[in-house]
Order: structure tokens, then C-alpha cells, then sequence
């Protein structure tokens, strides 16, 4: 197991065994999704840093997207604004800019990912960054699996030298257990 499959491995560990406790002391499971864009910026910031030496800087786009995702949130914010500053912020335009910019970036990381593969055209990463826009439009956490389970399958099959399907994994399984914790419980 390299040193990214047991970093992405403990990450989702960590989750389910914190889930785990939270079922067995309050009776329902309970995934701390506030945090999973925290999550993925460290992972992804530690993917970047591993593989700074690859030509073509593929890591860099989930480092650069994790952190655009974690200013989008009201989570990140209302760790330094105060209530009126915090309405200010969520009724105007900032946060939704900062969700289109993450989304977009997502969009260039899937054409990048798909181009690594091979037999793969231009075509295929183009209908990959598409499938990101879906979640623009629809702004549901469970719409939002639709791209990346589809980016994830593609990954998985094509596997390529570098690790970066593992991060395309994480993120996949961070939304799953979002998805899980506000429409099941």
C-alpha cells in the first residue's frame, strides 16, 4: 500500500469509526460533514506536496479546488464573522461565485485525469468536466454524486501511475457520507 493509498485509507477510516461512536452513544450515525472540505484540503495539499516532482502539476488542481470548495462554505466563515457580517456574506454573491469557480476547477481536473488515460480523446474529458455543471444548476448534495461517481468509475477502471484517482475516491466518499448524514438522518 503506498503512502497516498493509506493517507486517503485513514481519512475515510477515520470518519466511519468516528460514525461508528457516534451510533453507538447517541443511536444514529452522525459523519462530521462540516468538515469535509477541511478534509480533503489537507489530503489533497499533502497529494500535492508528495508529487510537487511530476511533470504537468496534475495535483495541483484538487489542492487548488479543496481550497476554493472550503472558502465557499458558511462552515469556513463563520469561524471569523459574526452574525450580521455572516448575513451579509450569504445573501450576496460571494459564496455562489466561489461554488462556480470550485465546480469549474473540477471540471479542468476531470479533462486533465481522463487525458492521462490511455485511448482516451479530448472528447471524453470534455463530457467529464460537463458532467460537472450538472451540480451548477441543481445545487443539491446528492447531484453532485452523479459527476463524481461517474469520474470515479472512469478512474478506477483506466488506472493510471500516479495516485490521482485515490483523490477523485475521497472526494466521491466524503459527498456519499454527506448525502448520507442530511437526507437519511
Amino acid at each position: 500500500m503506498t503512502r497516498e493509498e493509506r493517507s486517503v485509507s485513514l481519512a475515510i477510516l477515520t470518519l466511519i469509526v468516528y460514525s461508528v461512536f457516534m451510533y453507538l452513544e447517541k443511536g444514529s450515525i452522525l459523519f462530521p460533514y462540516p468538515l469535509n472540505e477541511v478534509i480533503f484540503l489537507m489530503i489533497s495539499a499533502q497529494f500535492f506536496w508528495w508529487n510537487r516532482h511530476i511533470p504537468g502539476k496534475i495535483f495541483l488542481y484538487p489542492a487548488v479546488s479543496a481550497l476554493v470548495n472550503l472558502l465557499s462554505t458558511q462552515f469556513f466563515w463563520s469561524l471569523w464573522l459574526d452574525g450580521i457580517q455572516m448575513e451579509l456574506l450569504t445573501t450576496g454573491p460571494l459564496l455562489d461565485i466561489l461554488k462556480l469557480i470550485y465546480f469549474v476547477l473540477l471540471g479542468i481536473w476531470a479533462i486533465n485525469t481522463v487525458r492521462m488515460f490511455p485511448n482516451s480523446t479530448m472528447l471524453h474529458g470534455i463530457l467529464a468536466a460537463l458532467l460537472f455543471l450538472i451540480p451548477t444548476i441543481f445545487p443539491i448534495p446528492w447531484v453532485e454524486l452523479v459527476p463524481l461517481s461517474a469520474i470515479v468509475l472512469y478512474t478506477t477502471r483506466y488506472k493510471s501511475q500516479n495516485s490521482n484517482h485515490l483523490l477523485w475516491i475521497l472526494l466521491c466518499t466524503l459527498q456519499i457520507m454527506k448525502a448520507v448524514m442530511i437526507y437519511l438522518t
